[in-house]
């Protein structure tokens, strides 16, 4: 079934090898480090951490993020996954080499999803082209938001802990511990924002349980959040507006970091 779900990935033009690679392995094991977290390091325009390098266009991040994530989606079918296939390292992937079947799966799939999107509406059942980019544009801008949505307000956010190795290589921190430091919920009382994020507003859950069906987070949620009411332990959590706002105050102060 999740092998199935990952060739839907795939029609709708997301490598799903590279993004077995990029969100399964790297940024679940490495959340929040520089370096290691290739989920928030594959975008430069945009600075996250302390660790990361000072551009001076950072200075400007958040007032330009706003039409990044816009873009997030297309950037990530047409440029993401064939910069990251043509990378000889990936966090702590190293020499990486891909097989020929992958490279095939990566051109069939992408040429695919170009044909079904754009050429078959265009130039088979004769829809202005026009018409066809500007729903193709409009699809990948909602696509965007909403993707860039469930990753910031997760971890880019006021209170998330961004971290690096020390000299030996080695994270000074249990590995739930970890999570705990680096993730955010996000109105988790919203069933609507439940629906529309794939349950990825329980993001603790997410992270704490990756290999958890979503369809459990919330019974899950509220576990955790009686676990810190009775140990009286801070719960890591946002309202929805909240989150947007401590986010652009979050990359205010990475910008001057």
């Amino acid at each position: 079934m999740n092998k199935a779900a990952d060739y839907f990935g795939d029609l709708i033009g997301m490598n799903s090898y590279i993004w077995n690679i990029r969100h399964n392995i790297q940024h679940h094991t490495f959340t929040n480090v520089a370096g290691g977290d290739v989920l928030l390091d594959s975008i430069p325009f945009i600075r996250v951490c302390s660790q990361q390098k000072k551009l001076p266009m950072h200075k400007y991040q958040v007032w330009y993020v706003p039409f990044l994530y816009m873009f997030y989606s297309i950037f990530w079918v047409f440029f993401i996954d064939i910069n990251m296939f043509r990378q000889k390292q990936m966090g702590n992937y190293k020499n990486m080499s891909h097989s020929w079947q992958e490279w095939t799966k990566l051109i069939f799939f992408k040429s695919f999803y170009l044909f079904y999107m754009i050429i078959f509406p265009a130039w088979i059942i004769n829809i202005p082209l026009s018409t066809v980019l500007a729903g193709f544009l409009i699809y990948h801008m909602v696509a965007g938001i909403l993707l860039s949505t469930v990753v910031v307000l997760g971890h880019c956010v006021e209170g998330a802990e961004y971290t690096a190795p020390d000299e030996n290589g080695v994270i000074q921190n249990s590995f739930l511990q970890h999570e705990w430091n680096a993730t955010y919920d996000c109105s988790t009382n919203s069933t609507v924002l439940h629906w529309i994020t794939g349950g990825l507003n329980t993001h603790l859950a997410h992270h704490l349980f990756p290999k958890l069906c979503h369809c459990h987070y919330l019974d899950v949620t509220k576990i955790i959040k009686e676990h810190c009411a009775e140990h009286q332990i801070h719960y890591p959590h946002y309202s929805l507006g909240d989150a947007i706002i401590s986010h652009f105050n979050f990359l205010k102060i990475q910008a001057e970091a």
